[in-house]
């Protein structure tokens, strides 16, 4: 194999992992996540930028998970 292939062969293998969907299993978690959504949402500093977005990210599927109880 070349390193010309070598290359292709690892970019290819790169973009198969960003292309695959993370899960996590909180079963084990799950009558804490109450806690952890009252916690979060009573958070009183001022996120920005990633942080906001991820802080929001994680409050919406908390909810879900809220409204699937």
């Amino acid at each position: 194999m070349t390193s010309e292939e070598a290359r292709e062969k690892v970019t290819a293998e790169i973009i198969e992992l960003f292309d695959e969907k993370a899960v996590i299993d909180i079963t084990e978690y799950h009558d804490k996540l109450h806690a952890l959504y009252d916690a979060l949402n009573e958070y009183e500093y001022d996120l920005s930028g990633d942080d906001a977005n991820a802080y929001d990210l994680l409050l919406d599927e908390l909810e879900k998970i809220k409204e699937d109880k």
